[in-house]
C-alpha cells in the first residue's frame, strides 16, 4: 500500500516476511474475524491470541517497551526498560532522541545491569528471558529472570517513597542470583549521567552520590564502586546458596543524611506498604470479579496505569516521550473511564484541567470533547456543585457552537481540520459535526435537570435543527459503492470518491480513526440506516483486523470504542468479543498490559526478537478503551427514544458465555450509573440446570426498564425465570435477556436451564 510522507513512524522499516500476514494485510473482509466467529466455542483470549506475535518493541534505543513507576499525580516518574537491562530516573524533556512520533525523552541518570564475568547486558537474549508480569497478576511491583551462565539471575522493581523523605519518590531494587550449576555469580550495574559519581561510606550504609554529596542511588553491603566507570560491582560466592542485594534510587538527589541500612526487613517493608497503597487506591473504585482471571488482572492493572500516569492535575496521554501531554479527547475518553470505574473525585480535577484546553483546528472536537466529559460525569455522579462551578465552559461551548452553525448555508459548522497530525485540510467533517451536535444536546438535557429551562431547551431545540442538518448533508453526501453505501468524512464535497480500501492512503487510515467517533455520538440511532452503512464499510472495506481499528499496516484500536458500543447495543456481542479479546491479546503486551497508540501487524528486522512494534507506549486512551469496553459489557446504559433521555440498564449484555460456566461467579459492587450505583452477583449451577442472581437495583432515579442477559455456555437455553420466588414469564429463551419486575430495591433470579 502506499501512504506517501505520512507513513507513521512505528510501521517504517524492513520487515520479516509473513505469509500469514501478508494473507489478510490486503483483504477486504476480517477475515480472522470471521475464523473466530466460526467456531463453537466464538470469541476467547485463547483462541485469539496467536494469530499475531506479541508487542514488545518500540523505535526507541533502548528497543524494548518501558514500564512507568510512580504514584498518581508525581510529575516525575520512573522508566524500567521491559527486558531488565535498563532504569532511568526522571525522563527529561529537553534531552531528547527520535523525531516526530518517535521523540523519547533521554533520562538525567541511567543505570544499566550488566550479569556474568563477561557483563552480558540482562536481557539481551529474549529467549533466556522470563517476564517481566506484575506480582499478584496486577500490582505494579515489577518481576524479571534471566539465565545466564549457570545464574538464573531475578530483579524485582517498584516505586514507592523514599525512607525518611516520604515527600520524595524512590526506584526499589532487589537484584538476587539463583545457582543454576555455577559457583559464582557478579551483576555490575552501571551508571551514566553528566555529573561524575562518588561513593560515600557509612559503615554498612553505603552511599552513591553526585559531586560527592547528593545520594543518587543507596546499596546494600558489600559491593565495589569502580568511580573511573561508574560501575557498583557485587562478586557473590553461590556455593551455599542464592545471594541477593538491594538498591535505591531517590526521584532527585537526596543529600547524604546517615540512612538506615538498606536490609532486607527494611525494603520488604516498603514493598508491603506500597502493595497495601495500591489495593487501598483499588478500594476506593468499584469492586468486580470477573471469572477470568487474565481480564481481572487487566482492568486492575489498567486503572493502576493510568492513576500513575497523572501528573498533578493532568492525566496525560503518554510519559517519557512526545506524547507526554493532554489532548482534549483522548484525555476525556481516559478520564471518563476512571470515573466509571469509581474515581469521582480524583476525575474531577482532571476534567477541569482541560478547560482551557487549545489546539488550533481543532476547536470544536476539543470543545465538544470537553462538554461531553462534564455531561457523562454528571449522569454517574450527579454532582451539581461541580456543574455550576464549570457552567460557563459549557455555555460558551454551546453558545458558540449555535452562533458558528449560523454562518453557513448549510446549518453544520464551518470547515474545520479533521484531525491535528494533517494541517490544512479544513472541511466539513462528520465526525466534528456529529460531536458538536451531541455536546448542544446533552447540555439541554444537563441544564433542565439544573433546573435551567429556559437555556436548556433552546439547546434542545437547536441540537434538532443541527441533526436534521447534519442528516440532510449526509444523504447528500452518500456514494453508492456496489452493494455498499459510502459515508465519506468530508462532508458537501462532490470531489470524495469512495475508498477501494480504507486504509490504502493516508486519508483512509484517519477516516477509519475518526468515524467511530459518529458512531458514538448517536447522531444516527445504532439500528439507522446510516449507521448500518458506516458499519459495512468499516467491516467491509479493511477497516478492521480482529474487530480492531486498522491505520496503514497496522492497528490503532484506541479510536475503536464507538464501534465497540454500537456493536453491543445491535446485539453483535460475539463481534464485540472479538474486538474485546483482540485487544486484551494484540493491543497489550503480555502480562503487563502496556499499549501504545499505532502497534504494527509485522515484525521488523531491527526489532529484538519476535516481537511487533508498538508507539510511544504506555498510551492512557489505549488502556481506557479496555476499562470502558469491559465496563459496558457489565453495565450498559440506553435511552430507548433515542433522545437523550437515558431510561434503560442492561446487565451482563455482552458477557463471554464461558462466564457462566458451572461454578463461576460474576461480581459487581457499587458500579455508578445514570441511574445510581448498583451491584450483581450471579451463580452459574448449571451442572444441576439454574443461574442465582441478586441484584442491588439503582435507587437515586430508577431507569424505566432494567434487564439481565444470561449468556449461557453453547448448547443450554433458558427454561424458567423466578424473581423473588414469584414465576416471571418476561424473558426470551433463545438470548437469554430477562426484563426484570423491580427498578428499585434487591431483586432475586433463579433462572432454569437444559440443554
Amino acid at each position: 500500500m502506499d501512504y506517501g510522507d505520512e507513513h507513521f513512524s512505528v510501521l517504517v522499516g524492513k520487515v520479516k516476511p509473513s505469509e500469514k500476514i501478508d494473507s489478510v494485510i490486503d483483504a477486504c473482509q476480517d477475515t480472522w474475524a470471521e475464523e473466530v466467529l466460526a467456531r463453537p466455542e466464538g470469541p476467547t483470549y485463547e483462541n485469539i491470541k496467536d494469530y499475531l506475535p506479541p508487542l514488545g518493541a518500540v523505535n526507541a534505543s533502548f528497543k524494548y517497551y518501558p514500564l512507568v513507576l510512580s504514584l498518581p499525580g508525581s510529575p516525575k516518574k520512573f522508566r524500567f526498560i521491559s527486558n531488565g537491562g535498563e532504569v532511568h530516573v526522571s525522563p527529561n524533556p529537553w534531552r531528547r532522541e527520535g523525531i516526530r512520533w518517535e521523540t523519547w525523552y533521554l533520562p538525567d541518570l541511567k543505570m544499566s545491569v550488566l550479569v556474568g564475568a563477561d557483563r552480558e547486558q540482562f536481557g539481551t537474549d529474549f529467549t533466556r528471558l522470563n517476564g517481566p508480569a506484575y506480582t499478584e497478576g496486577y500490582l505494579p511491583i515489577i518481576r524479571i529472570s534471566y539465565e545466564h551462565a549457570g545464574v538464573l539471575y531475578h530483579q524485582e522493581v517498584f516505586s514507592a517513597p523514599a525512607i525518611g523523605h516520604a515527600e520524595l519518590l524512590s526506584c526499589y531494587i532487589r537484584i538476587a542470583a539463583e545457582p543454576l550449576g555455577a559457583r559464582e555469580a557478579e551483576v555490575a550495574l552501571k551508571f551514566e549521567c553528566d555529573t561524575p559519581l562518588k561513593i560515600r561510606k557509612f559503615g554498612n550504609r553505603d552511599l552513591i552520590a553526585l559531586h560527592g554529596v547528593e545520594t543518587a542511588c543507596q546499596f546494600s553491603h558489600p559491593a565495589e564502586f569502580d568511580e573511573q566507570t561508574a560501575t557498583l560491582i557485587y562478586r557473590w560466592d553461590l556455593s551455599d546458596g542464592a545471594k541477593c542485594a538491594y538498591l535505591t534510587l531517590p526521584m532527585e538527589p537526596i543529600t547524604p543524611n546517615h540512612p538506615e541500612p538498606l536490609t532486607t526487613d527494611a525494603y520488604e517493608q516498603v514493598k508491603r506498604d506500597i502493595i497495601a497503597y495500591w489495593n487501598g487506591i483499588l478500594t476506593e473504585g468499584v469492586d468486580l470479579c470477573i471469572p477470568e482471571e487474565i481480564v481481572n488482572n487487566a482492568w486492575r492493572a489498567l486503572v493502576i496505569q493510568n492513576l500513575t500516569l497523572i501528573n498533578r492535575d493532568s492525566l496525560h496521554y503518554s510519559y517519557g516521550n512526545t506524547y507526554d501531554r493532554t489532548y482534549a479527547v483522548e484525555t476525556l475518553d481516559t478520564v471518563i473511564s476512571l470515573a466509571q470505574f469509581g474515581y469521582c473525585q480524583r476525575t474531577k480535577p482532571l476534567i477541569e484541567d482541560i478547560n482551557d484546553y487549545k489546539q488550533t483546528g481543532l476547536e470544536y472536537h476539543s470543545t465538544a470533547g470537553l462538554i461531553n466529559g462534564y455531561f457523562q460525569h454528571y449522569m454517574l455522579y450527579r454532582d451539581d456543585q461541580f456543574i455550576k462551578e464549570n457552567l460557563a465552559y459549557i455555555i460558551d461551548g454551546c453558545e458558540r457552537i449555535i452562533h458558528d452553525r449560523s454562518k453557513t448555508d448549510n446549518g453544520l459548522l464551518p470547515p474545520a481540520d479533521f484531525c491535528g497530525d494533517i494541517p490544512e485540510q479544513r472541511i466539513y467533517a462528520i465526525s466534528t459535526n456529529a460531536l458538536s451536535w451531541r455536546a448542544l444536546r446533552d447540555s439541554g438535557h444537563l441544564l433542565k435537570m439544573l433546573g435551567m429551562n429556559q437555556i436548556g431547551q433552546k439547546y434542545l431545540d437547536e441540537a434538532a435543527s443541527y441533526r436534521q442538518a447534519i442528516r440532510k448533508a449526509v444523504e447528500a453526501s452518500a456514494i453508492k459503492d456496489g452493494d455498499l453505501t459510502f459515508i465519506p468524512l468530508r462532508l458537501c464535497d462532490k470531489s470524495v470518491k469512495p475508498l477501494e480500501h480504507i486504509v490504502a492512503t493516508v486519508y483512509g487510515s484517519y477516516y477509519n480513526l475518526l468515524m467511530p467517533y459518529v458512531l458514538s455520538s448517536e447522531v444516527f440511532a445504532p439500528n439507522d440506516q446510516i449507521t448500518d452503512s458506516i458499519m459495512q464499510y468499516l467491516e467491509n472495506k479493511g477497516g478492521r483486523l480482529l474487530g480492531l481499528v486498522r491505520f496503514e499496516d497496522g492497528i490503532d484500536a484506541l479510536y475503536g470504542l464507538g464501534y465497540n458500543i454500537a456493536l453491543l447495543k445491535r446485539n453483535e456481542v460475539d463481534k464485540f468479543l472479538v474486538a474485546f479479546y483482540a485487544m486484551l491479546a494484540h493491543g497489550f503486551t503480555r502480562d503487563t498490559f502496556v499499549g501504545g497508540e499505532v502497534t504494527s501487524l509485522y515484525t521488523f528486522e531491527d526489532c529484538p526478537y519476535e516481537l511487533r512494534r508498538m508507539g510511544n507506549p504506555p498510551n492512557s486512551t489505549s488502556n481506557a478503551l479496555f476499562l470502558q469496553s469491559l465496563r459496558y459489557m457489565l453495565v450498559l446504559e440506553d435511552d430507548s427514544q433515542h433522545d437523550g433521555l437515558y431510561d434503560e440498564l442492561h446487565l451482563l449484555r455482552g458477557t463471554p458465555r464461558a462466564w457462566l460456566e458451572d461454578g463461576k461467579i460474576i461480581s459487581l459492587r457499587n458500579v455508578p450509573t445514570y441511574f445510581g450505583a448498583v451491584s450483581l452477583e450471579v451463580h452459574s449451577r448449571i451442572s444441576e440446570g439454574r443461574i442465582e442472581a441478586n441484584i442491588k437495583c439503582p435507587d437515586r432515579n430508577p431507569p424505566d426498564r432494567i434487564t439481565l442477559t444470561l449468556r449461557l455456555p453453547s448448547g443450554y437455553m433458558l427454561e424458567s425465570v423466578e424473581a423473588n420466588g414469584k414465576p416471571l414469564g418476561d424473558f426470551d429463551a433463545d438470548t437469554g435477556l430477562i426484563r426484570l419486575p423491580a427498578l428499585t430495591g434487591s431483586v432475586e433470579i433463579v433462572a432454569k436451564c437444559r440443554q
